[in-house]
C-alpha cells in the first residue's frame, strides 16, 4: 500500500500566483535536483520532507539510479511517495522504480515501507 503526498510543477509557466512568484515547472524542479540543492536542503533542515512524485523527486531520481539509492537510504525517513496521479489510466512508473530498487536488493524492506508509507504516516499523524 502507498500514501500519495506531492507538490506540483507546470508543464508551462503560468500567471504569477502572488503577483511576483510562479510555480515551478518540471525542467525547473529537476535543475534543482541537479544543482544538489535538495539533499543539502535536507541535510540543512531535519524538518524538511521531500515527495517522490513524477513531477519532483522521481524524475531526478529514475536519471541515475545510481545517485538515487544513496539519496534514498540517507534520507528514508524524510521521503514521501507520489504520482500526480491525475487519470484512473495513467501510468505510475514510482511504484516500479521503488518496488524494482527493493526487489533487486538496492534499498531494504524497511526503508522501501517507509517511503511508500510509515513516513507519511507519522507526518500527518494517521496512527496514534
Amino acid at each position: 500500500m502507498f500514501i500519495d503526498i506531492h507538490v506540483h510543477a507546470y508543464r508551462k509557466p503560468g500567471p504569477k500566483q502572488d503577483g511576483v512568484n510562479q510555480f515551478a515547472t518540471p525542467d525547473q524542479v529537476l535543475s534543482r535536483y541537479e544543482e544538489g540543492i535538495v539533499p543539502k536542503l535536507m541535510r540543512r533542515y531535519p524538518n524538511l520532507y521531500g515527495d517522490l512524485s513524477a513531477g519532483s523527486g522521481y524524475n531526478a531520481l529514475a536519471r541515475d539510479p545510481d545517485y538515487a539509492v544513496p539519496f534514498i537510504v540517507e534520507f528514508q525517513d524524510r521521503l514521501l511517495f507520489g504520482t500526480d496521479l491525475c487519470t484512473s489510466t495513467q501510468p505510475v512508473p514510482q511504484i516500479d522504480f521503488l518496488l524494482g530498487l527493493r526487489d533487486d536488493g538496492r534499498i531494504s524492506e524497511v526503508v522501501f515501507q517507509r517511503i511508500a508509507r510509515e513516513n507519511a504516516i507519522k507526518l500527518l499523524e494517521l496512527e496514534r
